[in-house]
């Protein structure tokens, strides 16, 4: 079993705060060429639609995915706005893989952090 990297720890931290942002980055990143419309996510992941259209934004807003506006539909695509995102997207789907426990663990600890730090705010 591989130790977590600091670089995947810390990218889970800040940039994937929900289950739901983890499915979606990870199913993007397996088929990274493809373009998927709210509805095909949907069904593919069977999220709720308000879940799906927050983790999208916060993907977007992340510079993980890209919105694509056609002339009835918007499309996402994977999009990592530089390589190192790519790298760190990639060894965190390898750790998810072998290690879906730990990366669970990891990310509900990080939550309670959030919780905990907004409350003394």
């Amino acid at each position: 079993m591989s130790a977590i990297t600091e670089e995947v720890q810390a990218f889970l931290r800040e940039s994937v705060e929900s289950y739901e942002q983890l499915e979606l980055l990870l199913l993007f990143k397996r088929e990274p060429e493809r373009h998927w419309s709210l509805q095909t996510l949907n069904a593919r992941l069977q999220i709720a639609s308000p879940l799906l259209e927050d983790a999208l934004s916060a993907l977007e807003k992340r510079q993980l995915v890209r919105a694509h506006s056609g002339p009835s539909t918007v499309d996402y695509v994977y999009a990592p706005a530089v390589e190192s995102l790519d790298t760190i997207v990639s060894e965190l789907e390898r750790l998810y893989t072998d290690q879906p426990i730990e990366i669970v663990k990891l990310m509900s600890a990080y939550a309670i952090e959030r919780v905990r730090t907004a409350a003394l705010h």
